[in-house]
C-alpha cells in the first residue's frame, strides 16, 4: 500500500473531494435555514417543531466557511481572506455577548424571544467561538506559514474539538438533555450542531491525511485498521443511545429501570458484534502478517543462498553460523556443511590480519577491503570482503555479516593485460633498436658538413629517448632491472633544458636553480630523466593558461636543518624540487596521485602512470617523494635521494 506523502503541500484528491462534499452539505443546510427565516417557516430553520432555530448570522458565516473549503485548494489568497473574515466576525460576536455592546446582528433580523431567557435569531457565544476557531483552522490549513506538519496538526486538532462539540450538542437534542447543547443560557441550535460537525470534518480533510488525528487512521498498520473499525462506532453509539432514550419516553408499560436494562442489553449485543468483527479482522491481520513474514524469509533465503557472492554470518569469535554455496566454493569446500564446520580464523595466513580486521569492524561498524585468504587446500584466493558488524545486547561486537567477492578472474585478466602491454613494449623497443641501428649507419655515411646532419642527430636523439621511455615502462612492469650509476642531478637537469622547454611550451617560463656544489646520487640516468620529464609534464598540464615552472636542486641534511623529515633515516640527501604556479590539488587528489592509472585529466588525455612511475623509480633508488599543494596555490613535488661521495 502506498502511504500518502507527509511532506506534500496538497492532500490527495480524495481528501479534497471529501472536504468539498462537507462544504456542499453545509451549504444546503444553511440555505434551508435562510429560506425558513425568509418565508417564516421556522421548522426549516430549526429542523423540528419547538426547537431553537439557527441564527441567520450563523448561516451566513457558515456559508463563508463552506466557500473557503471549496476554493481553498485553488486560491489560497482568497481563502485566507475569507477565513480570517469569519474568525474576526466570530470574535466580534463573542465580544458583543461578553460585554453587552450594541446588537450588531440587528441589521439582519430583529431579535425575537424564544423563551424567558433565550432570544431567537441571535448567535450563541459557543457558536461564535466555534466559528472563529474554525476560521483560524482553515487559514492554517490552506494558507498557514509554510504549511508545516505542526501547523496542519494544530488546524486539524482544533477542528476535531469543534466537531466533538457539535456531536455532543446533537446527542443533547436526541436525548433531551439541554445541558449538552448549552442549557438555557448559551444553547446551540440543532442545525448549528450539524453544521459544526460538517465544517469540522471538512477542515480535518483539508489538512490532509498526514495531519493529526487523521494520520492515526491511515496506513496498513494494525492500530490504524482497528481505529478505522472502532472510531465510526463511537458517534453511532452516542447518537443511537439518544434515539433509544427518546423513543422509550413514549413507552408507558416499562419502568425506567427496565428501559435502561433494554438499552444496556442492546449495547451489549452491539458490543459483542463489534468484538466478533474485530476478532475476525485481527485474525486476518495476523494471518496476513505471518504470510508476509514467511514470504520475506523465503525471499531473503533465496537471495542469501543463490547470490554469486560468498555470503556468510559468523560470530566475532570465528564460528560460522551460516553461509551459501558460493562461499564454500570460493574457499574450496565441497559443501556448505563442510564450510560451516570450519573456523574462520583458519582462512587467514597471518593471525594479525584477522585481529586488525576485527578492530576495524569494531571501530567503524562496516568495512570493505581486499585480502588474500587461505582456501581449504592451503592455496590462496584474492577476494574483496565486505562486512557489517552486529552488536550484542551489551553493545560489543557479537556477529559479523559479510560477502566475499572472488577476484581471481579479475586478477588473471589484469595480469594478461599487463603481459600484453609489456610484450607490445618489448616489440616497440626492438623496432626502435632497428631505427637506431639504421640511423647510426646513416650518420656515418653522411659527412659532418652535410645539412641533414642535425636532422639525423635529432632523429637519433628522439629514438634514444623513446627507447629510454620504453625501458622505463618495462622497469615499471618489473621485467627489466635498472642500471644505477653515480651521476649529478644538476648536470642532468642542465642538459635537459632544451628538451624541457620544447615539452612545456612557450607559455610556460622555465626557471632552474641548481646548486654548483650539488652532491651526486646513485641512480639510473634514464630513470632520472624520466622523473624530470614526468614532473615537468604534470606541471605543464596544471598551467593551461601559462605560468612558471621552477626546477631546484640542492643539498639537504635530514636531521640537521629539519628538511625532508619524512624522507627516511637521517643523513645527507640531494633535493630535487619541481614547483609550478598552476591550479593545485585538494587533499583527496593528493591521497591518490601515486596510484597507477589514476589521472585527473579527461579521458584519452593521460594514462595515469606518470607519478606512479616517479614514485617507483625514486623508491627503487632509495629515495622518497613529498607533495605540497593546495587548490589555486600551485604544487611542489620534492624528491629526496641519498647523497653519495
Amino acid at each position: 500500500m502506498n502511504l500518502p506523502d507527509r511532506t506534500t503541500d496538497h492532500p490527495p484528491l480524495r481528501w479534497e473531494w471529501f472536504a468539498g462534499a462537507c462544504a456542499l452539505l453545509t451549504t444546503g443546510l444553511c440555505l434551508t435555514v435562510l429560506t425558513g427565516w425568509a418565508t417564516g417557516g421556522m421548522v426549516l430553520a430549526s429542523f423540528g417543531r419547538g426547537l431553537l432555530p439557527m441564527a441567520p448570522s450563523t448561516a451566513l458565516l457558515s456559508l463563508l466557511l463552506a466557500a473557503v473549503l471549496l476554493i481553498g485548494p485553488r486560491s489560497r489568497r482568497a481563502s485566507a481572506v475569507l477565513a480570517l473574515l469569519v474568525a474576526a466576525a466570530g470574535l466580534v460576536l463573542l465580544a458583543q455577548w461578553a460585554i453587552q455592546v450594541a446588537d450588531v446582528e440587528d441589521w439582519l433580523i430583529p431579535a425575537r424571544p424564544f423563551s424567558a431567557s433565550i432570544v431567537m435569531g441571535r448567535m450563541s457565544p459557543l457558536t461564535a467561538a466555534s466559528l472563529g476557531v474554525l476560521g483560524v483552522a482553515l487559514f492554517l490549513a490552506f494558507s498557514g506559514p509554510h504549511r508545516s506538519r505542526h501547523v496542519r496538526d494544530g488546524a486539524a486538532a482544533c477542528a476535531t474539538a469543534i466537531g466533538l462539540l457539535g456531536l455532543v450538542a446533537v446527542e443533547g437534542y436526541l436525548s433531551r438533555s439541554p445541558f449538552l447543547y448549552g442549557g438555557s443560557i448559551t444553547p446551540i441550535a440543532l442545525p448549528t450542531a450539524l453544521v459544526l460537525m460538517l465544517l469540522a470534518a471538512g477542515v480535518v480533510a483539508a489538512a490532509g491525511p498526514s495531519a493529526w488525528p487523521t494520520r492515526e487512521f491511515v496506513g496498513p498498520s494494525v492500530r490504524a485498521r482497528l481505529l478505522r473499525i472502532l472510531m465510526p462506532l463511537f458517534p453511532a453509539m452516542v447518537l443511537a443511545e439518544g434515539l433509544v432514550e427518546r423513543a422509550a419516553e413514549g413507552v408507558t408499560f416499562l419502568s425506567p429501570a427496565l428501559q435502561h436494562a433494554c438499552v444496556m442489553l442492546a449495547f451489549a449485543a452491539l458490543g459483542m458484534g463489534v468484538a466478533r468483527r474485530v476478532s475476525r479482522h485481527m485474525d486476518q491481520v495476523v494471518a496476513d502478517a505471518q504470510d508476509e513474514l514467511e514470504e520475506s524469509e523465503r525471499r531473503y533465503r533465496r537471495i542469501f543462498e543463490q547470490a554469486l557472492t560468498g555470503n556468510f554470518l559468523s560470530t566475532a569469535g570465528g564460528r560460522l553460523l551460516a553461509c551459501n554455496q558460493a562461499f564454500a566454493r570460493i574457499l574450496g569446500f565441497d559443501s556448505v556443511e563442510d564450510a560451516l564446520a570450519a573456523d574462520t580464523r583458519s582462512f587467514y595466513h597471518d593471525a594479525r590480519d584477522r585481529e586488525r580486521y576485527l578492530e576495524a569492524v569494531r571501530s567503524r561498524g562496516s568495512l570493505e577491503y581486499e585480502i588474500e585468504l587461505r582456501r581449504k587446500d592451503g592455496s590462496t584466493v584474492p577476494v574483496i570482503n565486505s562486512v557489517i558488524g552486529i552488536a550484542g545486547p551489551d553493545g560489543e561486537l557479537a556477529e559479523i555479516q559479510g560477502a566475499l567477492l572472488d577476484m581471481t578472474g579479475r586478477k588473471d585478466l589484469e595480469e594478461r593485460l599487463r603481459q600484453a602491454q609489456k610484450m607490445e613494449a618489448v616489440e616497440f623497443n626492438n623496432l626502435l633498436a632497428v631505427i637506431l641501428g639504421h640511423g647510426e649507419r646513416l650518420l656515418s655515411d653522411i659527412g659532418s658538413q652535410q645539412p641533414a646532419l642535425r636532422r639525423v642527430q635529432a632523429m637519433l636523439k628522439a629514438a634514444e629517448r623513446a627507447a629510454t621511455l620504453t625501458r622505463q615502462l618495462l622497469a615499471f612492469g618489473r621485467k627489466q632491472l635498472s642500471q644505477p650509476t653515480v651521476l649529478g642531478l644538476g648536470t642532468l637537469v642542465g642538459e635537459m633544458e632544451d628538451i624541457l622547454k620544447c615539452l612545456i611550451g612557450g607559455n610556460v617560463e622555465l626557471v632552474t636553480v641548481l646548486d654548483p656544489q650539488l652532491g651526486s646520487v646513485k641512480a639510473d640516468r634514464g630513470q632520472m630523466e624520466e622523473v624530470v620529464m614526468n614532473l615537468a609534464a604534470n606541471a605543464r598540464d596544471a598551467m593551461p593558461g601559462g605560468g612558471r615552472l621552477t626546477i631546484e636542486a640542492r643539498n639537504v641534511e635530514i636531521g640537521g636543518d629539519g628538511a625532508g623529515h619524512r624522507a627516511g633515516r637521517p643523513g645527507p640527501r640531494v633535493l630535487l624540487a619541481v614547483s609550478d604556479t598552476g591550479t593545485g590539488m585538494d587533499e583527496a587528489t593528493q591521497a591518490r596521485i601515486f596510484e597507477p592509472f589514476f589521472t585527473t585529466r579527461e579521458q584519452g588525455k593521460g594514462t595515469g602512470l606518470g607519478l606512479s612511475t616517479v614514485h617507483g623509480i625514486v623508491s627503487q633508488s632509495g629515495g622518497h617523494v613529498e607533495v605540497e599543494s593546495a587548490p589555486g596555490r600551485g604544487t611542489v613535488v620534492r624528491v629526496y635521494l641519498p647523497r653519495v661521495s
